[in-house]
């Protein structure tokens, strides 16, 4: 990192202590030369970390995901503060953020990427996510029938309640819940684990990081939920063909020297 002039502290204030938390932040960093804007109001909109040289998210990795998209567009790094449950993403502790500040703002964490899916619905609207893009059926215990082909081969023809495509970072989300593998962070892959399949051989594939991958509604055209990072994607009437994909840019996060993703694989899962 160069030198940090000027941060952004996203505050979920639906935590508690949060509040709190960004104001003891704040006066550190101005004690250290450094300015800071307060921002509660996420997703953040386009062009807002435009000038920023570190974002630090404070609530969760729900908030986290707030901000992930304009991270990316404004390639400005993110820090994660953990007020949540599991926070895989937001890897400080509040007491960590304050004592670790001043090697953070002297540039002494490490810079990292996490990989970005998206998707392009059949009229053409994008679909832009951190974690996963599932595709569903909207009755909870009918199945769907999907085609998923790979670069224009057919991988196979799915009867299941949906499909979770993840990036390595969603690997320990839903993805993670309906039996998919875990997936080091650093990886350049996709994940595609059927939900609840009629045939139990059908299992998780791994695909590469270049990979395209296109879905197909096979059965009676019927209402699905396309959702990204768990929230349901309303804008289009024509979903299908659905082609899916690792962005090209990718999310810019800095990570302390002494991290490591096993650690907190054993910490939140209770290994």
């Amino acid at each position: 990192m160069g030198i940090i002039k000027e941060v952004c502290f996203v505050v979920n204030r639906n935590k508690i202590g949060a509040d709190e938390l960004a104001g003891k932040l704040a006066q550190k960093a101005s004690a250290l030369q450094v300015k800071s804007v307060m921002c509660d109001d996420y997703p953040l909109k386009e062009g807002f970390l435009s000038g920023f040289d570190i974002c630090f998210v404070i609530g969760g990795d729900g908030s986290m995901l707030g901000v992930a998209q304009e991270a990316v567009r404004a390639q400005v790094p993110v820090i994660g503060i953990n007020l949540g449950k599991l926070g895989f993403m937001a890897t400080l502790t509040p007491d960590e953020s304050l004592n670790r500040l001043p090697e953070i703002l002297q540039g002494e964490f490490l810079p990292r990427t996490r990989a970005i899916i998206h998707a392009f619905t059949g009229d053409g609207k994008e679909i832009i996510a951190l974690n996963d893009i599932v595709i569903k059926s909207t009755a909870g215990s009918q199945l769907i029938h999907l085609s998923v082909f790979y670069h224009k081969k057919l991988v196979n023809d799915f009867r299941c309640d949906g499909l979770i495509f993840s990036t390595p970072t969603g690997s320990t989300a839903y993805n993670l819940s309906a039996g998919g593998p875990i997936i080091h962070p650093h990886a350049k892959v996709l994940a595609m684990t059927p939900i609840c399949p009629h045939t139990l051989t059908n299992r998780s594939v791994v695909f590469h990081g270049e990979t395209e991958l296109e879905v197909e509604q096979t059965n009676e055209p019927e209402q699905l939920i396309i959702s990204a990072d768990g929230k349901t994607f309303t804008e289009t009437e024509h979903p299908f063909p659905i082609k899916i994909s690792l962005l090209h840019e990718t999310l810019p996060i800095l990570i302390p020297q002494d991290y490591s993703y096993f650690n907190i694989l054993r910490t939140k899962l209770h290994w």
